[in-house]
């Protein structure tokens, strides 16, 4: 990029972002949404800053102002010949800019992120950020009987075993029926392939809820929120949650996986290890379908001494939730919340139906090793191509700095869609996380471990 276009992008965050802070906003962000693109990060900005006032606002001005120098080189990169209607803007923001149409300007976001294993200096959310601001707060120990293991590391390795499917112990439900299927007697021996859709745990004390993908052979998204472990020596309780992306399944209705990941317990190095598996068991006169088998976690870590704590293998039943008929088609444009973590975000599918746009997760949390620090960060992805079976995936590696010293921050985002919801709303759902590492007195890495997320259409276009 010419040096000119360098200073006409930084002169139009400035202006951006100024005019956020105006009450002139409403006018002025017409005219850069006609211009630039990007409408919902336009607001999403301007709600940042509106809940900021003094010092923090000043400080947010001018990270925002670094995100959007980035996400303005990169459309004038792409189209050098917007610059005279860009400087007009900058000049007068209420104004509307001149008529253009979309073969002219193409609006980008590529300075954002690196999407499938890239690495480089690259921004959360547009700008190379000075990761000082990060906010602390001490780990508080409740003492072992209440421990939660609340951070948990980035997935390292994940293997997955396909075994025949024995089942330990479980009955099964009857389920609560899906519109347009009706029974068949042949139905009674185990189905070479279970119906696609929503399944969802009702006998443990925290339900949980897994899918069967469109191809109806696999299964995606097993999310277990609360898994209680006993640790040796000592018989100290640990809470604890997990998920696994993906398990096959096998033409007779059984599945079987065992995934190990490595991260932080307690502010030590780790080692968990889950196992899930089951069978489907077809679909009688009745209308009964379901499925069971069970779960199971191990905690290894070595504190004052080695410990392993352990859930025990618990049962599980499962019914297939009433949905609508499931379709395989892409997801439909528009918005999509998540509602199940403690700060929900919201992405959007682009107009073409195969690209998710504007990931933005407000807070998350990471616990460090050694020592147990806490940390809170934010991150965001501008773009994440969407596969034809509804499944995406990005990693996005970013160096920067953290509290004084070279860092280096892993984010990952990845999940499926999965048909209609019951209330007939287009669903997702999948996982996040986040690690930091850098050297300071000596080599820390800190975590927050694979977050796992639901979400569902709130508006459409």
């Amino acid at each position: 990029m010419s040096d000119d276009l360098g200073n006409l992008a930084k002169s139009a965050a400035n202006a951006i972002v100024s005019a956020m802070a105006a009450d002139s906003w409403k006018a002025a962000k017409r005219g850069f949404a006609a211009l630039v693109g990007h409408e919902h990060q336009l607001e999403s900005t301007h709600a940042n800053l509106a809940a900021k006032r003094g010092r923090d606002l000043a400080r947010a001005k001018s990270e925002q102002a670094r995100d959007w120098v980035i996400r303005l080189q990169d459309i004038l990169d792409s189209n050098p010949g917007m610059a005279p209607a860009l400087q007009a803007l900058i000049a007068n923001p209420g104004a509307a800019p001149e008529p253009v149409t979309r073969s002219q300007f193409q609006h980008a976001d590529h300075g954002s992120v690196n999407v499938g294993g890239n690495t480089g200096d690259i921004a959360t959310g547009g700008s190379k950020i000075d990761k000082r601001k990060f906010r602390f707060s001490p780990l508080i120990l409740l003492g072992h009987a209440a421990k939660q293991a609340v951070a948990h590391p980035a997935v390292t390795v994940i293997t997955l075993i396909v075994g025949a499917g024995a089942v330990s112990g479980g009955l099964v439900l009857t389920h609560k029926g899906t519109a347009g299927r009706t029974a068949t007697t042949e139905a009674r021996d185990a189905p070479s392939r279970p119906p696609v859709g929503s399944y969802t745990e009702t006998q443990t004390s925290e339900p949980f809820t897994f899918y069967v993908a469109g191809s109806q052979t696999t299964l995606q998204d097993i999310s277990i929120p609360l898994v209680s472990l006993t640790c040796a020596p000592g018989g100290t309780r640990v809470q604890d949650h997990f998920g696994i992306a993906s398990i096959p399944l096998n033409a007779n209705g059984s599945f079987s996986a065992t995934a190990t990941q490595k991260g932080i317990y307690d502010g030590y190095p780790a080692t968990f290890t889950y196992t899930f598996s089951g069978s489907f068991h077809g679909e009688a006169p009745s209308g009964a379908a379901g499925a069971a088998g069970s779960f199971s976690e191990t905690l290894a870590y070595t504190g004052s001494t080695a410990y392993t704590c352990t859930s025990g293998s618990q049962s599980w039943t499962a019914a297939e939730d009433a949905q609508p008929a499931q379709t395989t088609s892409p997801p439909p444009v528009g918005s999509y919340t998540e509602t199940q973590t403690s700060e929900p975000f919201t992405f959007y599918v682009a107009g073409s139906q195969t690209t998710l746009q504007d990931i933005s997760i407000p807070l998350v949390d990471l616990t460090c090793a050694p020592g147990g620090t806490r940390v809170q960060d934010h991150f965001g992805i501008a773009s994440i191509p969407l596969n034809a079976n509804g499944s995406f995936s990005a990693t996005a590696t970013q160096k920067g700095i953290y509290d004084g010293y070279p860092a280096t921050f892993t984010y990952t985002f990845s999940g499926s869609f999965h048909g209609e919801a019951p209330s007939g709303a287009a669903r997702a759902a999948g996982s996040f996380s986040e690690t930091l590492a850098y050297t300071g007195s000596t080599a820390y890495t800190c975590t927050s471990g694979s977050q796992w997320w639901t979400a569902t259409l709130t508006s459409g276009g």
